[in-house]
């Protein structure tokens, strides 16, 4: 157990005062190619609006049989994906995660704006206990953190376990500027 010390815990009820309902979709591409280019025209309709839009990639990869891929088809693939995804950003941000590949393989989240890859971050925190046996499978991430300014803020990211550490990824975003942590 970890303690961050106090905690105030604050429950929204309604939308803030002038707050617009927010509206999901999902996108089922393998089953309708077609839909995903909407999906991404739409995401630009409302950017051009001044609207935000927040694109949520469940995974990246090569596909159903990931066991049976090659270790270069699933690297060359998602990288593939991930350069369509951040080509399509233009005024906006998003961050995706996918497995990234040096030589070792990382669990790892790209950021991505101006219609390209900006930075990539590498997961740390590498669980090996229950259900997760990610140490196995993938190298723990050590490039120097890197923060992005996105609509004026500066930001960190993060992967899953990395913000349960309360002198992990985290705080060290935190002790060099960072205001927001995106943790995916």
């Amino acid at each position: 157990m970890t303690a961050f010390g106090p905690l105030d815990i604050s429950t929204l009820t309604e939308l803030p005062a002038g707050r617009s309902p927010i509206t999901t979709h999902v996108v089922y591409s393998a089953e309708k190619p077609t839909h995903l280019e909407r999906a991404w025209a739409r995401a630009v309709e409302e950017v051009r609006k001044g609207h935000q839009v927040y694109v949520v990639v469940p995974r990246i990869g090569a596909g159903d049989t990931d066991a049976a891929a090659s270790k270069s088809d699933k690297t060359e693939r998602p990288a593939a994906a991930l350069e369509d995804i951040a080509s399509r950003t233009g005024a906006c941000a998003a961050v995706v995660g996918y497995v990234a590949s040096d030589g070792e393989l990382f669990n790892a989240a790209a950021v991505c704006a101006a219609g390209r890859v900006v930075g990539t971050y590498r997961k740390r925190l590498l669980p090996n206990y229950a259900v997760f046996d990610e140490a196995r499978y993938f190298t723990p991430g050590s490039d120097p953190y890197e923060l992005f300014v996105i609509g004026g803020v500066r930001v960190g990211v993060s992967i899953c376990e990395d913000v349960w550490s309360p002198t992990g990824p985290l705080a060290e975003q935190a002790a060099g500027g960072a205001v927001l942590n995106i943790n995916i």
